[in-house]
Protein backbone atom coordinates (compact mmCIF):
# COMPACT_ATOMS: atom_id res chain seq x y z
CA UNK A 1 0.00 0.00 0.00
CA UNK A 2 1.41 3.39 -1.00
CA UNK A 3 0.48 6.45 1.06
CA UNK A 4 0.80 10.16 0.22
CA UNK A 5 2.95 12.32 2.49
CA UNK A 6 -0.23 13.80 4.06
CA UNK A 7 -1.57 10.32 4.84
CA UNK A 8 1.80 9.30 6.32
CA UNK A 9 1.72 12.38 8.55
CA UNK A 10 -1.83 11.54 9.71
CA UNK A 11 -0.79 7.94 10.44
CA UNK A 12 2.24 9.09 12.47
CA UNK A 13 0.11 11.56 14.43
CA UNK A 14 -2.52 8.93 15.19
CA UNK A 15 0.12 6.38 16.20
CA UNK A 16 1.56 8.87 18.68
CA UNK A 17 -1.80 9.56 20.29
CA UNK A 18 -2.29 12.88 18.50
CA UNK A 19 1.20 14.19 19.39
CA UNK A 20 2.65 16.19 16.51
CA UNK A 21 6.27 15.11 16.04
CA UNK A 22 8.40 16.87 13.40
CA UNK A 23 9.98 14.59 10.83
CA UNK A 24 13.11 15.17 8.82
CA UNK A 25 12.34 15.45 5.08
CA UNK A 26 15.40 13.36 4.19
CA UNK A 27 14.86 10.51 6.63
CA UNK A 28 11.98 8.56 7.99
CA UNK A 29 13.16 9.21 11.55
CA UNK A 30 11.67 11.77 13.92
CA UNK A 31 13.72 14.82 14.83
CA UNK A 32 14.55 14.99 18.54
CA UNK A 33 11.88 16.76 20.58
CA UNK A 34 14.52 17.81 23.12
CA UNK A 35 17.84 19.19 21.94
CA UNK A 36 20.73 16.91 22.89
CA UNK A 37 23.76 18.62 21.36
CA UNK A 38 26.89 18.58 23.55
CA UNK A 39 26.85 22.38 23.90
CA UNK A 40 23.22 22.40 25.02
CA UNK A 41 23.78 19.55 27.47
CA UNK A 42 26.78 21.43 28.93
CA UNK A 43 24.58 24.51 29.41
CA UNK A 44 21.99 22.38 31.21
CA UNK A 45 24.72 20.95 33.45
CA UNK A 46 25.91 24.46 34.33
CA UNK A 47 22.32 25.59 35.00
CA UNK A 48 21.77 22.61 37.30
CA UNK A 49 24.96 23.43 39.23
CA UNK A 50 23.88 27.07 39.56
CA UNK A 51 20.51 26.01 40.96
CA UNK A 52 22.29 23.90 43.60
CA UNK A 53 24.25 26.90 44.92
CA UNK A 54 23.03 28.62 48.09
CA UNK A 55 20.53 31.44 47.53
CA UNK A 56 22.91 34.05 48.92
CA UNK A 57 25.63 33.49 46.31
CA UNK A 58 26.50 36.30 43.88
CA UNK A 59 26.57 35.32 40.20
CA UNK A 60 28.38 36.99 37.33
CA UNK A 61 26.39 38.32 34.39
CA UNK A 62 27.18 35.21 32.33
CA UNK A 63 26.15 32.89 35.17
CA UNK A 64 22.98 34.89 35.80
CA UNK A 65 22.10 34.70 32.09
CA UNK A 66 22.45 30.91 32.16
CA UNK A 67 20.40 30.77 35.38
CA UNK A 68 17.64 32.87 33.75
CA UNK A 69 18.01 31.00 30.44
CA UNK A 70 18.57 34.14 28.41
CA UNK A 71 21.55 35.63 26.60
CA UNK A 72 24.11 37.88 28.24
CA UNK A 73 23.13 40.62 25.79
CA UNK A 74 19.48 40.36 26.81
CA UNK A 75 20.40 40.57 30.50
CA UNK A 76 22.60 43.62 29.80
CA UNK A 77 19.75 45.31 27.91
CA UNK A 78 17.34 44.60 30.76
CA UNK A 79 19.88 46.03 33.22
CA UNK A 80 20.46 49.22 31.22
CA UNK A 81 16.70 49.79 30.76
CA UNK A 82 16.01 49.25 34.46
CA UNK A 83 13.62 46.36 33.73
CA UNK A 84 15.93 43.53 34.79
CA UNK A 85 16.66 41.97 38.15
CA UNK A 86 18.46 44.00 40.85
CA UNK A 87 22.24 43.83 40.65
CA UNK A 88 25.33 44.72 42.62
CA UNK A 89 27.92 47.00 41.04
CA UNK A 90 31.22 47.57 42.74
CA UNK A 91 33.56 50.47 42.48
CA UNK A 92 34.00 53.77 44.23
CA UNK A 93 33.08 57.27 43.13
CA UNK A 94 35.14 58.25 40.11
CA UNK A 95 36.16 54.67 39.25
CA UNK A 96 34.39 54.73 35.87
CA UNK A 97 31.21 53.28 34.50
CA UNK A 98 32.44 49.90 33.28
CA UNK A 99 32.39 48.06 36.58
CA UNK A 100 31.65 44.38 37.16
CA UNK A 101 28.00 43.55 37.90
CA UNK A 102 26.93 40.70 40.15
CA UNK A 103 23.48 39.26 40.72
CA UNK A 104 22.43 37.69 44.01
CA UNK A 105 20.60 34.43 43.39
CA UNK A 106 17.72 35.42 45.71
CA UNK A 107 17.17 38.58 43.63
CA UNK A 108 17.07 36.51 40.42
CA UNK A 109 14.52 34.12 41.91
CA UNK A 110 12.38 37.01 43.19
CA UNK A 111 12.54 38.74 39.79
CA UNK A 112 11.47 35.55 37.99
CA UNK A 113 8.55 35.13 40.41
CA UNK A 114 7.50 38.75 39.85
CA UNK A 115 7.04 38.01 36.13
CA UNK A 116 4.47 35.25 36.67
CA UNK A 117 1.08 35.72 35.04
CA UNK A 118 -2.13 33.74 35.34
CA UNK A 119 -3.61 34.35 31.90
CA UNK A 120 -2.84 35.54 28.40
CA UNK A 121 -4.85 38.67 29.13
CA UNK A 122 -2.70 39.50 32.16
CA UNK A 123 0.44 39.01 30.05
CA UNK A 124 -0.95 41.26 27.30
CA UNK A 125 -1.84 43.97 29.83
CA UNK A 126 1.66 43.77 31.34
CA UNK A 127 3.21 44.19 27.88
CA UNK A 128 0.94 47.12 27.08
CA UNK A 129 -0.82 45.27 24.26
CA UNK A 130 -4.30 45.83 25.69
Amino acid sequence: MDFSSREKSDIRTAALGGLQVPYSPNENLPLPIVETSPAYMATLDIAERLHRLPDTVALTTAEAAIFLRCSVTMLERLRSSGLGPPYIQGGVKGSGTNQRCLYEKTDLLAWIRSLKVNSKMEAAIRKGQV
